[in-house]
């Protein structure tokens, strides 16, 4: 009887602990994706802005263009379509000639026109079109906080969780002497 009892008190911290176990990787998974884009963001964010001081901006002519769709399921209503625009560019800097085969633009160019781009001038292949403002970039950051702060909480509390129950389970459970010749 004793055997038995003992049993369900283990199987109930090991029914928590699994639980918290489950608790801390939600936690961990929920935190670090989030974390992830929050970086990714502020990181492209950084690099445009390091890319801009010393960017020229330059002519370019298209050489092929084309959009991609983009389906948007909405399961209050009908669904809906984005267009997100591509061109491949040809351009000149200092007197040579250079290519990007994909840079993002506002609208459809079309071949033969011209949009404005970026370059680095040391290192003129570098090139871009600077769609997103820097209001882009830090929306997609504080929209992501609250989503981390959970993540980070289902964290802290799945590991005080079984931090919580490691500790009950050898204040509770006795250590049993096995010895048959008592």
């Amino acid at each position: 009887m004793i055997r038995i009892a003992e049993r369900r008190k283990r199987n109930e911290y090991d029914d928590q602990s699994t639980d918290s176990n489950f608790l801390s990787i939600l936690g961990l998974v929920l935190s670090g994706v989030f974390l992830y884009i929050q970086i990714s963001s502020i990181y492209v964010m950084i690099d445009n802005h390091r890319f801009m001081e010393t960017a020229v901006e330059v002519e370019a002519v298209c050489t092929d263009s084309w959009f991609e769709e983009t389906y948007h399921n909405d399961d209050d209503g009908p669904g809906y379509t984005t267009k997100t625009y591509y061109a491949a560019v040809s351009y000149q800097y200092e007197g040579i000639q250079y290519s990007n085969p994909r840079i993002t633009v506002s609208k459809n160019v079309g071949v033969g026109g011209t949009v404005t781009i970026y370059v680095s001038p040391t290192d003129p292949s570098d090139s871009r079109k600077i769609v997103d403002s820097d209001f882009t970039y830090i929306m997609t950051s504080l929209v992501f906080i609250p989503f981390t702060l959970v993540g980070l909480v289902f964290l802290i509390e799945g590991v005080r969780f079984l931090w919580k129950n490691k500790k009950q389970k050898k204040e509770e459970l006795p250590v049993k002497d096995f010895n048959m010749y008592h």
